[in-house]
């Protein structure tokens, strides 16, 4: 059995990361993951960008977290960036996610809030994740007054630690 670290892992949000969101070269990402409020995007090895509507505790979460070791640190934020169109039809999703359907003039796919993060790896199979789970949900509600949504798929590696991830609002349904 592979067990990775569950202590929290040390995060300098304040240390400058070698890309930022307007030197992103856009023409190079891949989609490596999708939800229901967000597409995230492999920009440069080592680096993702998370494109959503973050809602008012989102981004605070996950710096709060981030800088107790519990979540991936936030390299860069952009609200209401300016996407190019090519990227903001494959991250809207009000049309569908990579939908080739030309957005409305009226829609808002091409300004949306971007999230510079360093890429994680998947938590292996057999990692235990249960307590760490539970920990990173007590301390959303502790901390900032918000649920998590607790699903391993919310769990990955970074720096040989556990880490949480999406403090975006959690389904109900």
């Amino acid at each position: 059995m592979t067990v990775m670290d569950s202590t929290p892992v040390s995060c300098d949000e304040t240390a400058s990361p070698p890309l930022t969101i307007d030197a992103i070269d856009w023409s190079g990402r891949e989609v490596i993951g999708m939800g229901g409020q967000a597409v995230i995007f492999r920009v440069v090895p080592g680096y993702v960008v998370r494109i959503a509507d973050l809602d008012h505790g989102e981004l605070n979460a996950q710096r709060t977290l981030a800088a107790r070791g519990l979540a991936l640190p936030v390299l860069a934020v952009a609200r209401n960036y300016d996407l190019p169109a090519d990227v903001a039809r494959d991250a809207c999703p009000r049309h569908g996610y990579r939908s080739a359907y030309m957005s409305e003039p009226d829609c808002e796919c091409y300004s949306k809030d971007v999230l510079l993060l360093p890429e994680a790896q998947d938590t292996p199979e057999d990692q235990p994740v249960d307590d760490f789970m539970d920990m990173v949900t007590e301390a959303c509600a502790t901390l900032c007054d918000r649920d998590w949504d607790a699903r391993p798929d919310n769990v990955m590696i970074y720096n040989g630690h556990v880490v949480a991830l999406d403090f975006g609002l959690v389904d109900e349904g």
